[in-house]
């Protein structure tokens, strides 16, 4: 299991998902029914989430469906805003696409801005 989202997540939230590292991927994969529940257990953490991929399980394998997301920091943006930026631009993406539909989704997480995305903060 991926120890930054045994840190990151509260084991409630990690027992509802499916761990991918079985399967050669790095990651945790939720149904889209979850997707309020866990980018909302983000909220105030102030990590962002990069962007994320849509998976479906077809005969026993996950595939992975397009369009995924990715959400980059603007100039000027402070950390605090671009996480919760990035938190509001995943759910409408998911919403927008993926809602309805029988699919799992993943989501790459960064904690702390880079040295690239601090001076990113800094360019007005």
């Amino acid at each position: 299991m991926n120890q930054d989202y045994q840190r990151i997540f509260s084991p409630a939230i990690l027992g509802k998902g499916s761990d991918l590292s079985s399967d050669g991927i790095a990651a945790f994969a939720w149904s889209t029914v979850l997707m309020a529940e866990v980018i909302g257990s983000l909220q105030g953490k102030e990590i962002a989430i990069l962007g994320g991929d849509v998976l479906v399980q077809r005969n026993g394998a996950w595939e992975h469906l397009t369009p995924s997301w990715y959400t980059e920091m603007k100039a000027g943006e402070s950390w605090h805003d671009y996480a919760e930026r990035s938190h509001k631009e995943s759910m409408k993406f998911l919403e927008e696409n993926y809602e309805k539909e029988n699919v799992s989704f993943t989501l790459v997480l960064q904690e702390k801005p880079s040295a690239e995305q601090m001076v990113r903060s800094w360019a007005r």
